[in-house]
């Protein structure tokens, strides 16, 4: 339904971030976006994605990864599914 559109739109947008902060660094040598990007990432891993994750019956290296790639757009619905 229209929720499942929205964290589709979500996953898109941040793997969008990730592909421009990595281009950023790659082309231009500007590192300081992508930086700001892995920190804020691995960030909620230990505040939260590991927490959440293992919550919702999933493992924390699967939650580890979905939470550095995708970020609150996938712990955030695991979150409110409680």
């Amino acid at each position: 339904g229209r929720d499942n559109m929205k964290l589709i739109i979500y996953k898109i947008i941040t793997s969008l971030i990730w592909v421009a902060a990595i281009m950023l660094w790659l082309i231009k040598g500007w590192w300081p976006f992508p930086a700001a990007v892995f920190i804020l990432h691995l960030t909620e891993v230990f505040l939260i994605g590991i927490k959440t994750g293992r919550a919702a019956g999933k493992t924390v290296l699967f939650s580890t990864i979905m939470t550095m790639v995708f970020g609150i757009s996938w712990w955030g619905p695991l979150k409110t599914k409680k």
